[in-house]
């Protein structure tokens, strides 16, 4: 991407229009060069750049770190860091902003262009997995029925509004806990399940079919048999990420 648009954000004009026409002998588009992070921040806005050089000590009230994070919160533009400073405080609070990319001055030209390839490569991709996250996460929200999702450990990581519905439980309040406190399942004798489908699952490393578990939804004594089937979720090496529970009342108004 050799005709990227790309603003330029240093308080040193010299080394500001150096870098200008070190960009453009790489035919990149320079749209602005600007001096402060309110400029950065205003010019990313109207511009809308495909990348952003920042420097991070700028002058002003505010910094380039601090630029780069309130561009961030209303565009997903890739931001490298221009810095003379390579301390841990500096970087430890760079690393906060998320940059794709941090140069040391002085840097070489060939370094400048190798880091904004990978910067804008980096930042396809993450935009392509940010959209095939979204596209899965709304096809899990539109299933029918129960879907719930936990890591290795058992924690819950997901529901959809059908599982919400059943369980009793919001998402944004079961998240991070633990499944067995989520789904609080009896047997039909009305005993404790000894182990919920979902470890049962993560620990046998198989799929778990159940269909005559009692669910007890938050804030209800009412109990609903539903059926399941847990499977556990893999990487492409086989390790074991965590479980996907599907479910269902076994029948309409089942007690």
């Amino acid at each position: 991407m050799n005709h990227a648009k790309i603003l330029v954000v240093e308080d040193e004009q010299i080394l500001a229009e150096d870098l200008r026409d070190i960009l453009e002998s790489f035919s990149y588009q320079v749209v602005d060069v600007v001096g402060s992070a309110e400029q950065a921040v205003k010019q990313a806005r109207k511009l809308k750049p495909n990348l952003i050089m920042m420097d991070i000590m700028l002058g002003g009230k505010k910094d380039g770190i601090q630029a780069a994070q309130e561009i961030s919160k209303e565009s997903c533009v890739p931001v490298v860091f221009l810095t003379a400073y390579a301390d841990d405080t500096t970087v430890q609070r760079a690393k906060l902003a998320q940059p794709f990319g941090y140069l040391l001055k002085p840097f070489k030209e060939q370094e400048i262009h190798t880091t904004i390839q990978m910067a804008l490569y980096k930042h396809q991709v993450d935009m392509e997995m940010r959209k095939k996250k979204k596209w899965l996460s709304s096809v899990l929200v539109s299933i029918g029925d129960a879907v719930l999702v936990t890591d290795a450990d058992g924690k819950i990581t997901f529901m959809n509004p059908a599982a919400e519905a059943i369980t009793g439980w919001k998402m944004k309040n079961a998240l991070g806990l633990d499944c067995e406190v989520v789904l609080k399942l009896m047997n039909q004798e009305g005993s404790d399940v000894e182990a919920s489908p979902v470890k049962k699952a993560l620990a046998e490393k198989d799929i778990i079919y159940t269909e005559d578990a009692l669910l007890i939804p938050k804030r209800s004594r009412r109990q609903t048999k539903i059926k399941d089937n847990v499977a556990p979720i893999r990487d492409e090496h086989g390790n074991i990420l965590g479980a996907v529970m599907i479910f269902r009342p076994a029948s309409a108004g089942a007690n």
